[in-house]
């Protein structure tokens, strides 16, 4: 393979990879297809890994790179996770690990968060990785110290 993966805050998985025509791709379990690998994608599927192998998320409830309307632009969010009742639950943002986790890099994943009120949202580049815990009716945020628990 010729691409070089950067070294992430996550356990070692085996992924199914392959190369066309001088380009790396990586199965994606979630959309059930090809991706093409760069190194945000190379985070979002190892977080996807992390999130089913060992939280035990339910991938059945996971969607990836699905646009939604802000206001009155289309934007597109890189994990959503839905509860039982199929109510979006939890939103991630991933970003490569040469990218900083920046206040507007938490801003963006907020403005997504504000059209689909998930109670969590996290951000990871890979090494560093922000879990909170927002309660809308109040206004509150709560930092977490890891992913939460999928009930």
């Amino acid at each position: 393979m010729g691409f070089s993966f950067p070294e992430i805050n996550f356990p070692a998985y085996e992924h199914k990879l392959k190369k066309e025509k001088d380009t790396d791709y990586i199965w994606d379990p979630i959309r059930k297809s090809w991706i093409q690998l760069n190194p945000e994608e190379w985070v979002r599927q190892n977080l996807v890994r992390y999130l089913i192998d060992d939280l035990s998320y339910p991938s059945g409830l996971m969607q990836v790179e699905c646009k939604i309307k802000v206001g009155a632009i289309y934007k597109r969010f890189d994990l959503v996770v839905m509860d039982a009742s199929l109510q979006p639950w939890l939103i991630c943002e991933c970003k490569a690990p040469s990218v900083q986790i920046t206040q507007p890099v938490l801003e963006q994943a907020a403005i997504y968060n504000s059209t689909l009120k998930c109670k969590y949202l996290t951000v990871t580049n890979g090494l560093k990785h922000y879990c909170y815990e927002i309660d809308f009716k109040s206004g509150s945020i709560q930092s977490l110290p890891s992913f939460p628990v999928y009930k």
